[in-house]
């Protein structure tokens, strides 16, 4: 985890996008970047590659560590031991190296390649998160240093442009080095109402189905219905060049005196459009004019999607801070280890649907012949759950010490949930103790999804629902009853929380219990652990591409003495 926290740090993208926006040199960006990623993920050997349209190969452009690097063709993205972690980057299960392809102006133009990593485990999802933004920062800064050399080309080609391409460039400089929406579209309003002497103007931007309003100086609002039709204008155009599809969409230019319409693009995607009323001298808008503003629409958007990615880190960073406590009080109160009792193999896993969860399991040896194992449940999620649910394991700890019976025990936690939370407030909870000696499992169940006690010697399931009430609803003393099985060689004993039974996949069906019995049945010969996982990974390719909506809990104990 302290590995994951560092990679993606707030800071170092920040300085990350600084670095790059201060620069036009594709060679000087991609060596940066491929030195951040390599330093942060701890890879020892790196290169970047350049797309040769001639060879359809990516050919090493930039090499780190002792490495000499062949051509990469385009069919090795092909490969089956390569798996898919984003569109554009891919893990090499068999090398334990990533690829990562960077396009820019409408096309994949180069590869980054990172191996021999220090740490001896495939990217955490944390980490392959991390490539991503910084794939994109890469991205979105080689599209700049592009659209920077083709106006310098122009400049050479046009000495009449001299001027034009010098604030063009100052420009996209200066959008590449803001961070703030707000000084963004300050920088746009001064740029638009100086460069061009246009006070009538608009910027949309589409994000996925829905249109945003970033600005709109024009007197009458646009219909989504016009902005589907203005998106479909893939160059930038005179409003008088336009062939309109509609006559509801010429009359708005109209009314509003629209004389230029310009796509705003990211990485050959539009994903923004400007639009501009007339100039204040009342001239036409000559081509110098046109190739100000599509530069300029381009920088700006760059500008806005970088915004927009800082802005996401600045806010999740904000919430894993204030998380961050909590998550790592409860995964210390779990289990660091599962104990030890000869001939009972014990293994208990939770996967929270939040960062942080309702659900609990814990494993206490209280001697070399005696194992206490319990689960719960707490109603809602998130912090709130999380923090009871940590009341709750400190005093299950405390009191597993004193050698109380089960029923004192119980009423105990019950007191202590019933006296700390509101009304609204419960626990769903099971505690089992086993006694390897007299072969006995003796248990309460305080309103828990009844544990399963599979029989080997009669391939028989019980279900442990004896017991009482949840707990916290009522103070106590509280008479619950103490349920008893005798166990033997080979039998499993399933403990686990609602996540599991009651996941549903994109159909609405759920696992249910009647699957869940069978799975356990199926995999009985094996050992706890892979009791567990067995049946954790049935549930996750149950539900699909959807995330679990509550917490999956599951804990399993097997015979394996013989006395």
């Amino acid at each position: 985890m302290k590995n994951s926290r560092s990679t993606i740090n707030l800071d170092s993208l920040v300085d990350l996008s600084n670095k790059l926006s201060r620069t036009h040199n594709i060679s000087f960006i991609l060596n940066t970047v491929l030195l951040s990623m390599m330093g942060k993920l701890a890879f020892l050997r790196g290169g970047a590659f350049i797309f040769s349209q001639d060879t359809n190969s990516f050919l090493p452009y930039i090499v780190k560590g002792k490495s000499k690097f062949a051509p990469i063709h385009i069919s090795f993205f092909k490969n089956k031991n390569l798996a898919k972690i984003q569109e554009n980057i891919f893990w090499d299960k068999t090398t334990r190296s990533i690829y990562i392809l960077l396009s820019y102006g409408g096309t994949t133009n180069s590869l980054l390649y990172i191996a021999s990593r220090l740490l001896k485990t495939q990217p955490s999802p944390k980490e392959f998160h991390y490539i991503q933004l910084v794939a994109t920062l890469a991205s979105n800064a080689l599209s700049i240093a592009e659209n920077y050399e083709k106006l310098v080309q122009t400049k050479l080609d046009l000495e009449k442009q001299n001027q034009l391409l010098a604030t063009l460039f100052e420009i996209s400089k200066d959008f590449s080095s803001l961070i703030s929406k707000e000084q963004i579209l300050s920088h746009l309003k001064y740029r638009i109402m100086g460069q061009l002497l246009v006070n009538r103007f608009a910027v949309f931007i589409k994000n996925e189905t829905t249109f945003e309003e970033v600005i709109n100086r024009f007197e009458y609002k646009v219909h989504p219905s016009l902005l589907d039709e203005l998106f479909e204008i893939k160059e930038i155009k005179k409003c008088k060049d336009i062939p309109f599809k509609t006559t509801a969409l010429e009359n708005f230019c109209k009314r509003n005196n629209i004389h230029i319409v310009s796509p705003m693009l990211v990485q050959g995607e539009i994903r923004g459009i400007l639009l501009l009323g007339k100039r204040f001298d009342n001239l036409d808008y000559t081509s110098d004019n046109l190739q100000f503003t599509e530069a300029f629409g381009n920088a700006v958007i760059l500008a806005l999607e970088n915004s927009r990615l800082i802005q996401e880190e600045i806010k999740k960073n904000q919430i894993e801070k204030e998380i961050h406590l909590a998550l790592e009080i409860q995964q210390n109160l779990f289990p660091q280890e599962m104990p030890t009792i000869d001939g009972i193999d014990v293994w208990g896993i939770t996967k929270p649907a939040k960062i942080v969860g309702g659900d609990y399991f814990d494993i206490i040896k209280l001697n070399e012949e005696t194992l206490l194992v319990a689960i719960a449940d707490v109603s809602g999620k998130g912090m709130p759950a999380a923090i009871l649910m940590a009341n709750v394991q400190a005093a299950l700890k405390v009191l597993a010490a004193t050698a109380f019976h089960l029923d004192e025990l119980v009423n105990q936690l019950n007191n202590l949930v019933f006296n700390n939370t509101t009304p609204d407030k419960f626990i769903t909870f099971f505690i089992g103790k086993l006694d390897k000696k007299k072969k006995i499992f003796s248990y309460i169940n305080a309103g828990h999804n009844p544990p399963v006690h599979f029989e080997s010697r009669n391939n028989k399931i019980n279900l442990l629902s004896k017991g009482g009430l949840i707990l916290g609803l009522v103070k106590g003393p509280i008479d619950y009853e103490i349920g008893t099985v005798e166990i033997s060689e080979g039998d499993v004993i399933v403990l686990y929380t609602d996540g599991i039974t009651e996941a549903n996949n994109n159909e609405k069906q759920e696992f249910g219990e009647d699957r869940f019995f069978r799975k356990i049945q199926m995999n009985i010969h094996l050992d706890s652990q892979q009791i567990c996982n067995t049946i954790l990974k049935e549930v996750f390719d149950f539900v699909g591409n959807d995330e679990p909506h509550d917490d999956l809990t599951i804990v399993a104990i097997k015979i394996n003495h013989r006395d």
